[in-house]
């Protein structure tokens, strides 16, 4: 397969970081941004990955032009890894594919993770309304929903808590501190393993090879039971409350009602 260009966003660490390993260990080209480059991505610089300094929270004229100086590396981008922010407004002519990093936040809301689940139930949105939108043009978007993984996202330096202003949440407040804390280092999944799922789903390649690219894919057994009962559950309800839910159309007006029982009787030769 040709060598895909790869613009990933948010590579000072995480699954960013890895992705710029796994790509160029696959023989594609890579360039890795972030914020603070020349500080944040030090660790790249002895890699093959052309290195770029991006703020996705800058303005749009200013990602604009990011993204120009993006494409004169290559001569422009096969796949964006948006997995900081929204920079592909000024990417939508210039890839072929566009990858998003949700995650179970944005199936299932947690005690004390509602700012971060309200962007990703945004995202998750987001995503669905941008795949009609682009598919026009041969765009594919997909949107991955990771479960707990081995990186720093419940480090003490990313996971930033406030107290609550109310005494009567300081038990639940309490709680969600220590889930925290035990979760941190703990968390069951492969975080080399997510990302070369990632890939192999991105390319079609390896366990992925021949199967066309879903809107989404949860990866982690703890993802799935998530997505899967979130599932179940809505439909459980639709069923049970179904002659409520599908009793709030108008009525039909005694003509049209009449049309209709006579319909049911017209027969044509």
């Amino acid at each position: 397969m040709t060598p895909l260009v790869w613009l990933v966003t948010g590579c000072s660490s995480g699954f960013g970081e890895i992705f710029v390993h796994s790509l160029l260990a696959r023989g594609d080209k890579v360039i890795a941004t972030g914020r603070n480059a020349s500080e944040r991505l030090v660790h790249l610089a002895g890699t093959d990955a052309k290195i770029l300094d991006l703020d996705v929270s800058c303005s749009q004229d200013v990602l604009n032009g990011k993204v120009q100086e993006a494409i004169k590396f290559y001569d422009g981008i096969d796949v964006l890894v948006n997995k900081a922010g929204y920079l592909e407004a000024g990417l939508a002519e210039e890839v072929r594919k566009v990858v998003f990093i949700g995650s179970t936040g944005g199936w299932a809301g947690k005690v004390g993770a509602a700012p971060y689940a309200t962007t990703k139930f945004a995202l998750e949105g987001y995503v669905e309304c941008l795949q009609k939108e682009i598919s026009q043009f041969g765009i594919q978007a997909i949107i991955f929903e990771p479960g707990y993984y081995r990186t720093k996202i419940f480090s003490a330096q990313n996971c930033k808590v406030s107290a609550p202003t109310h005494e009567d949440y300081n038990p639940i407040f309490a709680a969600m501190v220590a889930g925290v804390g035990a979760v941190n280092g703990n968390q069951r999944g492969d975080s080399v393993k997510c990302v070369e799922r990632k890939i192999d789903v991105i390319k079609s390649e390896g366990l992925a090879a021949g199967r066309p690219m879903p809107k989404r894919l949860p990866l982690g057994p703890d993802s799935m039971e998530i997505m899967r009962n979130k599932c179940l559950e809505t439909l459980q309800m639709c069923d049970e409350w179904k002659d409520i839910i599908c009793s709030t159309d108008l009525e039909p007006e005694i003509g049209e009602a009449n049309n209709k029982k006579q319909g049911q009787y017209n027969v044509t030769a």
